[in-house]
């Protein structure tokens, strides 16, 4: 993963890093042994359902790049290529 939740974990108990927010994690649903449950202080990292892609903002970008995308294509120009 992008983040060893493990190391993330320690770095959180040792006061390295404040906080952190996680959208992902490496095992979906968090297994019961990930060591971010098991924090001294739980309120240093908050964790969401793989959600970051639903607020409002987020799907308002979705839906103006795809209809630039679409745009793009009929008329024949290129936006978002990926060769």
């Amino acid at each position: 993963g992008i983040v060893n939740e493990a190391d993330l974990a320690k770095a959180l108990d040792q006061g390295i890093i404040s906080a952190a927010g996680l959208d992902v994690l490496e095992k979906e649903p968090i297994e019961a042994s990930n060591p971010l449950l098991r924090l001294k202080d739980p309120n240093r990292v908050f964790i969401t359902p793989h959600i970051a892609y639903g607020s409002v903002e987020a799907r308002e970008r979705v839906m103006e790049s795809v209809c630039r995308s679409i745009r793009s294509f009929k008329e024949g120009t290129r936006y978002n290529r990926v060769d």
